[in-house]
């Protein structure tokens, strides 16, 4: 039997950011500008990048705005990349950016562009437009930003975008979502004209869902943030509009964003005009980008969100106060900052902006001697750069016309953001476009941005090998198999000192952009690994006992049959009362993991199936209990606990 005493949320945070879990200063980051060796270039201003292996010879090659591919041939520790857009057959893709995935499960990666194109790998290295045949069509012939998911459950991807506009903040067009359906054979195998006919179209579900109103969503992230067992999305929004969370209710979207905390704030009367004595305040933000991670190691996935937000507050010049038609340029208090939404966990799993807590100030508002610059952040690429064990993050920054619109790094230690761009020497002037991959598969993620290396300069893509000191890490390819889709799954690893988890997803940042797909951990000092469990989409969980670190290990769905487990117990209970619960349907032989603490981490393993304890303060609780067989599938299921004081 265990007592179960709750560590106060601010003394449990004290010891995360000073002497506790994980507890230390940024590692040394360094990178290396090595973009003429990899031999990336494009005619285009601001173009936007995607990491995916799509020869499988276990290397991130990169998509560059949806229609130029290049492979990775780094050899010999040399980053080198080679264009093979025409030998892969898609000159004629529209694009504009594109991501990565395995559209009919055949264990080759496809990808798909914002124009709701699909291009099919035939596994030999050359791609098909099967577009016309799926039957896509997006409402102003493109999107912002879109993502792929399996949002109905049944294993095959389904396609979310987020709308568009045509440069009007009064004009956008409608987001979109397409259902996928089963398919019985790999399209690549149906290139023939009847076969092409017996291809079945993808279905419009954007109005049975109501999902389908104007807006312009230039970031859509997946995620099953709630740990329900089926993907979410978020939809970072632009032109002062509240952002979106979806929440998917058994294969059915509904807006929550407001219930979650994740619009954005909007409170028109917190500043007053100096002189008229006007009352204006936040009406949301300018959102480009947005990520998924857990920023603060606590087992739960938080959203980073990155917006434009003018800070300027004070008298027009002749020329704007003509656009504004007032001499007043009130922009400064109009615009929201950027956010760093913390998922507080179950059971409401809501969300908090943590963002001063967590080291970034905002911007001061204001006219000129206190204004300093406008926050111009457009991605949010999240990666373990130091391999410390916290995630970081590399913010661009949009015009690049500015001194200060540079590419901002932000490095982690222990759930607390420090600014080391310029020590990691990645400071680059404007643009969207970034994403982080181990190119030279080292274990240390490099990193690919778009823009200039000054101010004014002439844009072109950058590639930045990681030569930080080597640290410990681990990482797992996640690789799809016939008919077990891998993207949604979740890869949680436990160590002495405390838990990350990661996801494979098919964006992040703005635009669609995509990280490497490969699952990275830094092990930093959080202690030897004790286990680490693939949640994978369609239920079932595996273990992967201790697997070696510093290397790559490939994963692939296991079979067996799908444990369907209940959590027996009170749903009430007293402070001190002992409560039981019981689990039924556990694999035989299974070893049993219960978290009553919901930090992701068990408090106790046990061999039977039952589990005795007692609670010392009141609240609600969600325990959990997670039944695998050690090299395994199992699976885990949560039930909630209200613990009375009398």
């Amino acid at each position: 039997m265990s007592t179960r005493t709750p560590v106060p949320a601010a003394i449990f945070f004290f010891a995360l950011l000073g002497g506790g879990l994980f507890a230390q200063e940024p590692a040394s980051i360094s990178f290396e500008n090595v973009s003429a060796e990899a031999a990336i270039a494009v005619p285009t201003r601001e173009p936007f990048v995607a990491f995916g292996d799509f020869d499988a010879d276990g290397d991130p090659d990169l998509l560059v705005d949806g229609r130029r591919l290049f492979r990775n041939d780094c050899a010999n520790g040399e980053i080198h990349f080679t264009d093979i857009t025409k030998e892969a057959g898609i000159e004629k893709a529209r694009g504009p950016g594109g991501c990565w995935f395995d559209f009919d499960l055949d264990g080759h990666l496809d990808f798909g562009t914002r124009s709701g194109e699909v291009w099919i790998n035939d596994g030999k290295g050359h791609f098909i437009d099967f577009t016309q045949e799926l039957g896509i069509k997006l409402p102003h012939g493109s999107a912002a930003s879109i993502a792929w998911g399996d949002l109905d459950g049944d294993g095959y991807l389904d396609l979310f975008a987020g709308g568009d506009n045509t440069y009007n903040p009064t004009k956008h067009y409608a987001r979109a979502c397409w259902l996928n359906v089963k398919r019985k054979k790999p399209l690549a195998k149906m290139t023939k004209k009847r076969d092409r006919a017996k291809i079945k179209p993808m279905r419009d579900v954007s109005k049975d869902w109501g999902i389908d109103g104007k807006m312009y969503g230039r970031a859509i992230v997946f995620c099953d943030f709630d740990w329900d067992g089926d993907d979410d999305v978020y939809s970072g929004n632009y032109h002062l509009k509240p952002n979106d969370l979806f929440v998917n209710d058994d294969g059915k979207l509904t807006n929550q964003g407001a219930a979650y905390g994740v619009t954005g704030r909007k409170d028109p009367t917190m500043f007053t005009i100096p002189k008229t004595g006007q009352k204006v305040g936040y009406q949301f933000g300018h959102t480009i980008g947005a990520a998924w991670a857990d920023l603060n190691n606590d087992g739960y996935f938080d959203i980073w969100v990155a917006n434009l937000a003018h800070k300027y507050a004070g008298p027009a010049s002749e020329r704007l106060a003509k656009l504004l038609k007032s001499d007043i340029d009130v922009r400064g208090y109009l615009c929201d900052d950027s956010n760093l939404f913390i998922n507080q966990g179950p059971p409401s799993f809501h969300f908090v902006d943590e963002r001063i807590d967590r080291g970034i100030p905002a911007r001061p508002i204001g006219p000129r001697g206190v204004y300093r610059g406008d926050e111009l952040w457009s991605n949010a690429v999240p990666a373990d750069f130091d391999n410390n064990g916290w995630v970081d993050v590399f913010c661009n920054q949009i015009y690049g016309d500015a001194p200060y619109s540079f590419g901002v790094l932000y490095m982690n230690a222990a759930g607390k953001f420090q600014e080391r761009h310029k020590q990691a020497g990645v400071e680059i002037w404007g643009g969207y476009g970034a994403a982080a991959g181990d190119i030279d598969s080292d274990g240390r993620l490099d990193l690919v941005v778009c823009g200039a290396p000054k101010v004014d300069g002439k844009p072109g893509i950058h590639v930045f090998r990681n030569t930080s000191p080597e640290k410990d890490w681990i990482g797992f390819d996640l690789i799809e198999v016939k008919g077990r889709q891998t993207v949604g799954a979740k890869v949680l690893l436990v160590q002495e000192e405390g838990v990350q988890i990661r996801q494979k997803a098919t964006t992040m940042g703005s635009h669609s952009q995509q990280n490497d797909e490969r699952i990275h951990f830094g092990l930093g000092s959080g202690g030897p690994i004790k286990g680490v469990f693939i949640y994978w989409p369609d239920g079932r969980v595996q273990s992967l006992g201790v697997p070696e670190t510093g290397r790559y290990h490939a994963v692939r769905p296991k079979g067996g049959r799908k444990s369907r487990l209940r959590l027996l117990g009170p749903e009430t209970a007293k402070v001190g009362e002992e409560v039981t619960f019981t689990l039924k349907g556990a694999p035989k032989k299974a070893l049993i993991d219960w978290d009553y603490e919901g930090d992701r981490a068990p408090e106790e393993t046990t061999e039977e199936p039952r589990l005795t304890t007692t609670f010392e303060e009141p609240g609600t609780y969600m325990i959990w209990a997670r039944a695998v067989r050690p090299g395994r599938v199992g699976a885990e299921v949560h039930r909630l606990l209200t613990v009375t004081a009398d």
